[in-house]
C-alpha cells in the first residue's frame, strides 16, 4: 500500500515548525537567517538530480529533513523521490505530489504555483521560486518524473506544415513546427528557423539557392514555432525548410537541452525537410492517362457512363479508349471516334471543337475545352 503522508499535511505541521507562515526568522530565500545568502539557487534543469540540488536540497529540507521532518515527508537527496511520486497528497487526495506525465495534476506543481485548492504556497513564508525553476520542475514531470541517473530525452519535432514531400497549390502564408516539449523562446528566430528556395533545379547543393526572409519567426505557443510568410511572393520552386540544431544559438527546450533535429536520441542536428510550391495549373499532356485524368473522367463522365444519358459511349478509364479508337461514332458512320494520326477526321475533335455535321457541341451544356486542353486531345 502506498504511503498517505501527504504532501500537503506536511504544510500544515511546516506551520508551527516553520515560523507559523509569517515568514518570521526566515531569510529571502526561505531559509533561516545565518543559514544561507539572501538570493535562491542557480536555475536548474529539468532532471531530477538538477531539482534536487537547486530547489528541495537548499530550500525545502529546511524543514522537510531529517526524524522530525513535518509528517514524515523528507526532501533530502535520499528520500524525495520516493516520497513525492505516485505519492497521494493528504489535503487533496485524489492528486498525487508529482503525476508523472502530468504537472497540471501534480499536487506538487499546485502548491509551488500556488493554485492549490488547500494551503499556501510554497516554499513557506519565503519568496515564490523563480518561473524558470518552476517550468524546469514541471517539464521533468512532463517528461515522466524520471528518477535520479536518467536523463529526458532531448526535444523532437514532431510535426511540420507543410508536409515533409507535399505540394503546396495555394498561397503559402506561413510555416509551423510543433515539438515535444516547450521550447526557449529567446532562440527562436530566422536564424534557427530557415526557408531557401532552390533557384529553379530543385537542388539545394549547387550555390543557385534563395535564402527567403520571413516577416517574423515566433513561439506561437510553448511546443509550437510559426514562421510569418504573409505578403511575401514564393515562386513555384522546390523549398528546404531548416530547424538548427547546432552551434551556440541552436533551438533549445526551456529545460535546456538542445533539439535533436536527427531524431539520434542524442542533443544537436538540424531538422531538414522540403516541399514544392506549384501554384500554376500543369500544362496539358498529349497523353491518354492526362486526357482521361482532366477531361474524360472529370468531365465527360456525367454524362459518358453506364446508366448515363450517353452511355451508348462509355467515357470512364476502364472503357474509353476501347471505346474511341478506331470505333466508328454513332452520328456519323464514316468518321471514327478517334481516327489515329489524324485528328481532322477524328469525330472526337470535331465535337469538342464544335465543328461536327451532326448534334451539339460537347462538352454539352458547359463551356468549351480550353484551347490547350483541345490542342493536347488533337
Amino acid at each position: 500500500m502506498r504511503a498517505r503522508n501527504g504532501f500537503g499535511a506536511a504544510i500544515a505541521l511546516l506551520l508551527a515548525a516553520c515560523g507559523g507562515g509569517s515568514g518570521q526568522g526566515l531569510d529571502a530565500a526561505g531559509r533561516p537567517i545565518g543559514e544561507g545568502g539572501d538570493t535562491q539557487p542557480g536555475v536548474p534543469g529539468a532532471t531530477f538530480e538538477s531539482i534536487q540540488a537547486d530547489v528541495f536540497t537548499p530550500i525545502c529540507t529546511v524543514c522537510h529533513a531529517g526524524g522530525s521532518a513535518p509528517v514524515g515527508l523528507k526532501l533530502d537527496a535520499d528520500n524525495a523521490f520516493a516520497m513525492l511520486v505516485n505519492v497521494p497528497s493528504v489535503e487533496v487526495p485524489s492528486l498525487l505530489r508529482v503525476d508523472p506525465g502530468d504537472p497540471d495534476n501534480s499536487y506538487l506543481v499546485q502548491k509551488i504555483e500556488g493554485t492549490a485548492a488547500v494551503g499556501g504556497r510554497m516554499p513557506l513564508g519565503g519568496p515564490p521560486l523563480d518561473s524558470a525553476s518552476i517550468a524546469a520542475i514541471r517539464q521533468w514531470i512532463a517528461d515522466g518524473a524520471q528518477p535520479p541517473g536518467s536523463s529526458a530525452a532531448a526535444p523532437k519535432v514532431t510535426a511540420v506544415t507543410p508536409a515533409a514531400g507535399s505540394t503546396v497549390s495555394s498561397v503559402l502564408t506561413q510555416l509551423t513546427a510543433a515539438f515535444d516539449e516547450a521550447m526557449d523562446a529567446g532562440l527562436v528566430s530566422d536564424l534557427t528557423f530557415t526557408l531557401t528556395a532552390s533557384g529553379g533545379d530543385g537542388s539545394f547543393d549547387d550555390g543557385n539557392e534563395i535564402q527567403i526572409t520571413p516577416v517574423a519567426v515566433t513561439l506561437a505557443n510553448a511546443q509550437s514555432i510559426e514562421m510569418n510568410l504573409a505578403g511575401i511572393a514564393l515562386s513555384d520552386d522546390a523549398y528546404e525548410a531548416r530547424l538548427v540544431g547546432t552551434g551556440a544559438t541552436a533551438l533549445a527546450s526551456i529545460a535546456g537541452r538542445v533539439l535533436d533535429g536527427d531524431a539520434d536520441g542524442v542533443e544537436g542536428g538540424d531538422f531538414v525537410w522540403q516541399f514544392s510550391i506549384a501554384t500554376a495549373a500543369p500544362s496539358p499532356e498529349a497523353t491518354w492517362r492526362w486526357i482521361q485524368d482532366n477531361v474524360f473522367t472529370p468531365i465527360c463522365t456525367q454524362c459518358h457512363i453506364g446508366g448515363g444519358i450517353a452511355d451508348f459511349l462509355l467515357l470512364d478509364a476502364e472503357n474509353s479508349f476501347a471505346a474511341t479508337v478506331n470505333v466508328p461514332s454513332t452520328e456519323v458512320p464514316a468518321l471514327d471516334v478517334v481516327e489515329p494520326g489524324d485528328p481532322d477526321a477524328s469525330y472526337l475533335v470535331q465535337k469538342i471543337e464544335g465543328t461536327a455535321a451532326v448534334g451539339a457541341r460537347m462538352p454539352l451544356g458547359l463551356e468549351p475545352l480550353e484551347p490547350e486542353v483541345i490542342a493536347a486531345i488533337r
